[in-house]
C-alpha cells in the first residue's frame, strides 16, 4: 500500500488511463477471459433446467382472470402479454442463475437464453416443485458467487501485478464477504421496497398515470441510493477489505469524484451494451457465435479490470490528499 501511494498526483486520475491500463492488463493476462468463455459455452451447449411446467398454469390462470373482465380493446393487449410471458418461460433457464450479482462471471448467453445450438436443441429438465426450485436457486446462487469471487480475485490480482497464486483461505474469506455484501444489498432493497410499494399502491388507486410517474421517480431514487455502493466488491478483492469497510470506501470514492465516476460508469454501460450488439449478430445455431463469446469475454473482462484500476487510482488519490490536508492547513 505504501509503494502504491508513492508519487500520487494532486490532480484527479484520468478516465482514459484507467481504460488503457485495464485493457492492457487483460491483454497481458489473456487467460482471464477463460472464465466467461467457458461459462458461456456451458450455457450454450449445456443442459437447460426449466420451470415452465411449474409456472405455466399460474400464468394461464392469471391472464384468464384478466381476459374475463377485460374490454374488447384491452383483450388484444392481454393476449399479446400472455404470448410474451409464454415466450419468456420457453427461454427461461435456471442455469443462468450461475451468473450472480453483485459479483459474478460475465455472460453473453445468460442474456440471450438460446433455445438451440449448432448441434440442435440441448437436453432440458423440468422443475417439479417449488421446494426443488428453491433448492436449485440457492445452490446455483452460492456457486455463482464462489465462481464470481474467483474471477474477480484473479482480475484484481493481475491489476495489482501480483505473481503469487490464489490462496484458498483468502478466496474463501473474500467469498464470505461477498455473501455478506449480497445480504446487505438485499436487506437494503427490501427496506426500500416496503415504503415505495405502499406509495405506489396508493398512487395506483388515485391515478394509473400518476402511479407510472411515481414508479419512474422511485427507480431514480433507487439508483441514487445504490450508486455509492458500485465499487464495494472492488474494495473486497483489491484491498481485501471487509464488506462494511468496502461499502464505506466505495461511498467515499463516489462522493469525492461523483461527476467523473458517473461518466465512467456511463461509459462502461454504453461500451458494454454497444459491443454486445456486435457480439450477438451471429445466430446461436452458428459456430460464428464463438467469435462473439470470445469478443464479449475480452470486452467485459477489460471493462472490469478498468473499473479496478479506476477505483484504485481514485482511492489512492483520495487517501493521499486527505493525508496531505492537515499539512496544508498548518502551512496556511
Amino acid at each position: 500500500m505504501e509503494n502504491e501511494t508513492k508519487n500520487v498526483p494532486l490532480s484527479p486520475p484520468r478516465l482514459v488511463d484507467a481504460f488503457i491500463t485495464g485493457f492492457n492488463t487483460v491483454a497481458n493476462n489473456i487467460y482471464l477471459i477463460i472464465f466467461p468463455v467457458i461459462f458461456d459455452i456451458f450455457l450454450w451447449f449445456g443442459p437447460h433446467i426449466k420451470i415452465k411446467s411449474l409456472l405455466q398454469p399460474i400464468t394461464e390462470e392469471f391472464f384468464k382472470g384478466f381476459s374475463t373482465s377485460a374490454t374488447p380493446d384491452m383483450l388484444q393487449v392481454v393476449q399479446v402479454s400472455q404470448e410474451m410471458w409464454m415466450s419468456i418461460l420457453d427461454r427461461l433457464n435456471l442455469m443462468t442463475l450461475l451468473h450472480s450479482y453483485p459479483v459474478g462471471i460475465f455472460s453473453l448467453m445468460s442474456a440471450i437464453s438460446p433455445l438451440e445450438n449448432p448441434f440442435g436443441k440441448p437436453q432440458s429438465f423440468e422443475v417439479s416443485s417449488a421446494l426443488q426450485f428453491f433448492a436449485i436457486w440457492l445452490a446455483f446462487a452460492l456457486t455463482g458467487l464462489l465462481l464470481g469471487s474467483l474471477y474477480f480475485n484473479q482480475v484484481a490480482r493481475c491489476c495489482r501485478q501480483e505473481n503469487f497464486s490464489t490462496s484458498l483461505r483468502a478466496l474463501g474469506r473474500q467469498t464470505l464477504q461477498v455473501i455478506l455484501l449480497t445480504f446487505i444489498l438485499i436487506l437494503f432493497l427490501v427496506l426500500l421496497s416496503l415504503p415505495s410499494s405502499i406509495i405506489l399502491s396508493i398512487m395506483a388507486l388515485i391515478n394509473l398515470l400518476l402511479a407510472q410517474a411515481v414508479l419512474i421517480l422511485v427507480f431514480l431514487v433507487y439508483i441514487w441510493l445504490l450508486f455509492p455502493l458500485v465499487f464495494s466488491p472492488h474494495g473486497i478483492f483489491y484491498y481485501h477489505q471487509k464488506a462494511f469497510s468496502a461499502i464505506l470506501a466505495s461511498a467515499r470514492v463516489v462522493r469525492f469524484s461523483l461527476p467523473t465516476t458517473t461518466l465512467f460508469i456511463l461509459l462502461i454501460v454504453l461500451l458494454a451494451q454497444g459491443m454486445n450488439l456486435i457480439w450477438t449478430i451471429p445466430p446461436t445455431t452458428s459456430w460464428m457465435m464463438l467469435i462473439g463469446i470470445i469478443g464479449h469475454a475480452f470486452t467485459s473482462t477489460g471493462l472490469l479490470a478498468s473499473s479496478f484500476i479506476y477505483f484504485r487510482n481514485n482511492y489512492q488519490w483520495l487517501q493521499e490528499n486527505l493525508r496531505r490536508l492537515p499539512t496544508q492547513r498548518l502551512n496556511v
